[in-house]
This record gives structure tokens, C-alpha cells and sequence, in this order.
């Protein structure tokens, strides 16, 4: 919708050359009440070229500036985005959120307020400039931030390009984990003394927190697109109304358990059962099926299975001392939570790794370079739930996911309890 021309000024907000290409676009824009700020100087450097009619956008709402000038005032918009608080994003306004035109206009408002507020948190902490990680994440963040600012949506042209758009974000958004991660250990290590570990522990978690609701909002509009805009096309979205809590397990444990294989060679077992309030024992023939997003469970449960699976064989003696020592995953439930507990035998957390099993820094047992367990935890607390680790010296470890059935009028906390912004 906007033509292309060669960008010759300063790179935008700092992001690498690589992914300025989706962002040189012609200065023809819609102005949003911010950018109507500088309309004075917008309009003394103004270009003498007719601005493009904005697919979707009326013709009144359009300003031609500079290209150089509309970078500036992209980076402002940035700035006071970033220092506007955000409502916390309930169930409801994601969960209700079925029709894919609501949900990219809500998508189109939320979402870049989240990213100017990760850009400036990065941005604040000292010495980032010179840890490649978090620049290359704040550059990927800044450019998403340009391409769903200037992504058409409207009667005249659809929700394909829109749709294009977001999940590119997803795409490209796979392993920033890993590298925000590495990013913290890096400040760390360069500014000993002047940031402690608990700091910079709670920073990420704030920090994920708000990817995850942002993710959240973009896996919803995803699924419940319809597939000639390149959405899923699921009347639900994202929720399984009968999410079978044992059939994810069993799910996780396989893929763990080819985790488990790969990183040490040898083999690990489970056993999953399934129990209901009110009766005794097992009960195989009564699953437990409940509203939740499939996803979220699947990766916690991974987490947990990776680390249990991998610190069996590792302590074992041999292979057949391995598989007499099975992992047991418990599935319970009655009418309003649902809870998992995965117990291993292989001897306990170390008294010096246990302060440490929920720091990003410091995480020793956590597989995936210190991201399983803090991640988890962080994906229960999100949907209202609470992860619990109990280490029984000699013994092994247990893990307690209590889940609660997804309510609409949930809204996503922070690492302290408070609303998250």
C-alpha cells in the first residue's frame, strides 16, 4: 500500500540493516492523535509528494513527511507509549475475542503500546548497547513495532496482509527466550556489583510476561482467522473447551523424552494416571477435561518432564537402573482446579542448586539454558495457576502444577502479584 524508496538516514530505533527492509516505506502515513503533536513541524518539512490513499484509512488522515522526519516521530511515539500504563488484559478480552476483525483492531491498538514498553525496558538497563543479544532483540522488537504500525487492514483490502504480518512476528519471535536469557547473564557478568541476580531475575520475568500476553493476542487472532486470510479458522481459538490433561502429558513426556535420548543418550520411563475427586484409585475411563489452552499445559508440562527425565538417567547406574526408576505423572481433578504432580527418583536437587532453580542467571538443574522452570512457572501464573517444587534429599524431586479452569475474568500479574503493565 505504501511505495519504496531507499532509506539514507539513521537506522530506525537501532534495529540491524537485515530487517530494516520490511520498513522503508513512503512517508504517505496515517497520523495518529500523537503524531498531530509536531504538525507544525511536520508540516514546514513536509515533502511536496500527494500522500497515498492507506488502504482501509480515510483520506483526511493522511500526512506526507520526510522520511527521515517520520523515523523521528515513530521513535517519539515509541517514547510515550512506553510511559502510558496498560490495562491489564483479562480472559475475557482474549478468550471472547472471536471475530477476527475485532481481533485486529484490538491487536492494532494493544500490541505496539507492549512492544514500545519492552524497547524502553531494555533500553534502561545499563551497558545494553554492548551485548549483542539485546540489541539484536530491541532491533527485532522495533521492527516489528514498524510493521504493525504500517500493516493495511480494512473493507477495501482484507486481513491477509495483517494476517502476513503477525505471523511473521511469531515466526521471527522463536528463541528470543533463549537470547534475552543470554542477554541478562551477559549485563550480569559485565556490570558485577551493580545489578544483583534477584534484580535482574525479576526484570525478566516482568519482561516475558508481557511476550506472553502479547503472544497470547496474536495465537488468538492466528486461530481464529479464517484460512483464506491465512488464519487456522477455529471457532474457539486458541482454548480447547476439552482439553484432556492426560492425552497432553503423554504428549510432552514423548517429546521429552526424545529430548532426553538426544542430550544424554540414555532412556528414561513414565507412568501416567489419572484420578477424580470422589473416587479411589486410577480411574483411565473418567479423563480429565477442562477449558484451557493446549499449548500453554504442553509446554509446561515439557519443562518439568525434560528436567526429571534427564536427571534420572544422569543419576542412574546403569540403563536397567534407569528404567526401574519411572517417572510418575498424576492427573487430578474435581469441578474447579486441576492438578499435576510429576515425581521422579533421582536423589534431589543439591542443597547448592536449590536457592537457584527459579533464577534465569543462576538455573543449574533447568534444561534449556535456564528457561524451563522460571518459564513454566511463569506460564501457570499467567492463566491463574501456581508451579511448587518439593526436593526430598536422597529421595528425588516432586512437582506441583495446580491449575485452575480458565475464567474470563482473569487478568495477567506480574512476578509480585500486582496488575501487570
Amino acid at each position: 500500500p505504501l511505495s519504496a524508496r531507499a532509506h539514507s538516514g539513521p537506522p530506525l530505533l537501532g534495529m540491524p540493516a537485515a530487517v530494516l527492509s520490511r520498513c522503508r516505506r513512503a512517508v504517505a502515513v496515517r497520523m495518529p492523535p500523537l503524531y498531530r503533536q509536531f504538525g507544525s513541524m511536520g508540516a514546514q518539512a513536509a515533502s511536496p509528494q500527494v500522500p497515498q490513499q492507506f488502504p482501509g484509512g480515510p483520506s483526511d488522515s493522511m500526512v506526507a513527511v520526510p522520511q527521515e522526519r517520520y523515523y523521528q516521530l515513530v521513535q517519539a511515539e515509541v517514547q510515550y507509549l512506553a510511559a502510558v500504563p496498560l490495562r491489564a488484559v483479562s480472559m475475557r478480552d482474549v478468550l471472547e475475542c472471536l471475530d477476527p476483525k475485532r481481533a485486529a483492531k484490538f491487536i492494532a491498538r494493544d500490541v505496539p503500546s507492549r512492544l514500545a514498553l519492552r524497547i524502553r525496558k531494555i533500553e534502561s538497563l545499563p551497558g545494553w548497547q554492548d551485548v549483542p543479544e539485546l540489541v539484536a532483540t530491541r532491533g527485532r522488537l522495533s521492527s516489528w513495532y514498524q510493521l504493525l504500525k504500517s500493516a493495511p487492514r480494512g473493507p477495501q483490502v482484507g486481513l491477509g496482509e495483517f494476517t502476513a504480518s503477525v505471523k511473521t512476528m511469531r515466526t521471527e519471535g522463536r528463541g528470543t527466550v533463549r537470547s534475552m536469557v543470554d542477554g541478562l547473564r551477559a549485563v550480569y557478568q559485565n556490570q558485577a556489583g551493580t545489578l544483583s541476580m534477584e534484580y535482574l531475575d525479576r526484570w525478566l520475568d516482568n519482561y516475558l510476561l508481557s511476550r506472553i500476553g502479547s503472544n497470547m493476542l496474536l495465537d488468538q487472532y492466528i486461530a481464529i482467522c479464517s484460512q483464506q486470510d491465512g488464519g487456522l479458522g477455529r471457532t474457539t481459538g486458541i482454548v480447547d473447551l476439552h482439553c484432556n490433561a492426560a492425552e497432553v502429558c503423554e504428549k510432552a513426556a514423548q517429546d521429552a523424552l526424545a529430548h532426553c535420548r538426544q542430550t544424554t543418550g540414555g532412556e528414561a520411563t513414565y507412568v501416567v494416571e489419572n484420578y477424580v475427586a470422589g473416587k479411589q484409585g486410577p480411574q483411565p475411563d473418567d479423563p480429565c477435561h477442562f477449558s484451557y489452552i493446549p499449548r500453554h499445559l504442553y509446554t509446561i508440562v515439557l519443562g518439568l518432564l525434560k528436567n526429571s527425565f534427564c536427571a534420572t538417567v544422569k543419576t542412574a547406574l546403569n540403563a536397567e537402573d534407569a528404567k526401574s526408576r519411572p517417572v510418575h505423572i498424576l492427573v487430578c481433578h474435581d469441578p474447579s482446579r486441576v492438578t499435576i504432580r510429576i515425581s521422579d527418583s533421582a536423589g534431589g536437587i543439591r542443597p547448592e542448586v536449590s536457592d537457584h532453580i527459579w533464577s534465569y542467571i543462576h538455573g543449574e538443574r533447568v534444561v534449556d539454558v535456564g528457561m524451563g522452570l522460571p518459564l513454566a512457572r511463569l506460564l501457570a501464573q499467567y492463566l491463574g495457576g501456581k508451579l511448587e517444587i518439593t526436593s526430598f534429599p536422597g529421595c528425588g524431586t516432586d512437582a506441583f502444577l495446580l491449575l485452575r479452569r480458565l475464567d474470563t475474568e482473569q487478568v495477567e500479574a506480574s512476578s509480585s502479584g500486582g496488575e501487570h503493565v
